[in-house]
Parts: structure tokens; C-alpha cells; sequence
């Protein structure tokens, strides 16, 4: 399905509601649309590299990560 015909049916469904709370979501989610524009370029390129690296497998379990950080600083569980 291409872009416009999924813009279309998105335009469709929005125009057949009679929800408040969902159109209220909707209006939340088109707000907070620009967020990825106002991020310095660091940011932009640091999430980029994360999901790179993350769609190349290279991931440490969340397990991992807190027993190093335990281990490191002394922390208990």
C-alpha cells in the first residue's frame, strides 16, 4: 500500500469519529510530531547510531547491563 492511499484511510477514519478522547490523542500525536526537528544533531545522529546498532543484533540483555552496573558501584539488588 503506498503512502498516499495510507494517508487517505488514516483521513477517512479521522473524518468518521465521534470520539473526544480519541480525536484529543490524535491532536497530542500531531503536536509532538516535530519533537525529532527541535533535537541538536548530536542527538539526532546518537539515536540514529543506536538503532542501527540495534537492527545489527549489537544489544546487551537489560539483566546484563544492571548486574555490571551493580558490580561497578557496589549496588545492592
Amino acid at each position: 500500500m503506498s503512502i498516499e492511499t495510507r494517508k487517505l484511510n488514516i483521513i477517512n477514519k479521522i473524518t468518521s469519529l465521534n470520539d473526544d478522547v480519541i480525536l484529543t490523542e490524535i491532536e497530542k500525536i500531531l503536536r509532538t510530531s516535530d519533537w525529532w526537528d527541535e533535537l541538536p544533531q548530536e542527538a539526532q545522529d546518537a539515536i540514529d547510531e543506536g538503532i542501527e546498532q540495534v537492527e545489527k543484533g549489537k544489544t546487551i540483555p537489560h539483566e546484563d547491563v544492571l548486574r555490571e552496573a551493580r558490580e561497578k558501584y557496589g549496588l545492592k539488588k
